[in-house]
């Protein structure tokens, strides 16, 4: 199970650069509830991230791994903790969507065609 959050413009994150992760303290509290499969019984994690401990221009590498000897999907926990670096801008979600959308709306160029007709 992957979990994961789009950033919209809904999102509080919308409006944030990598510089506010710095210069604007905040804390993302996060909190997994659901039933254990076996027993039935209900089941709650909580956990907080801080604004510095989001490292900006990083991914987690991949964990999972295919076992071709013995036909399996292993997961590798030496690489558990291990982040890649992506390239990525340091502007929010907003700027880029305010670049893209000023992109849209300039005029298209002209273009010349090379074959005689």
């Amino acid at each position: 199970m992957v979990l994961s959050h789009v950033i919209t413009q809904d999102s509080p994150l919308y409006d944030v650069t990598a510089a506010d992760l710095l210069e604007d303290p905040f804390e993302l509290l996060i909190i997994l509830e659901g039933t254990i499969e076996s027993t039935g019984e209900m089941m709650q994690a909580k956990t907080s991230i801080g604004s510095a401990e989001i490292c900006w221009g990083y991914r987690f590498a991949p964990v999972e791994e295919y076992d071709s000897l013995n036909d399996k999907w292993c997961i590798n926990f030496n690489k558990f903790d291990q982040m890649d670096p992506v390239e990525t801008q340091k502007h929010s979600a907003k700027t880029r969507a305010e670049n893209l959308a000023r992109l849209t709306l300039q005029e298209p160029t002209k273009t010349i065609s090379l074959i005689d007709s």
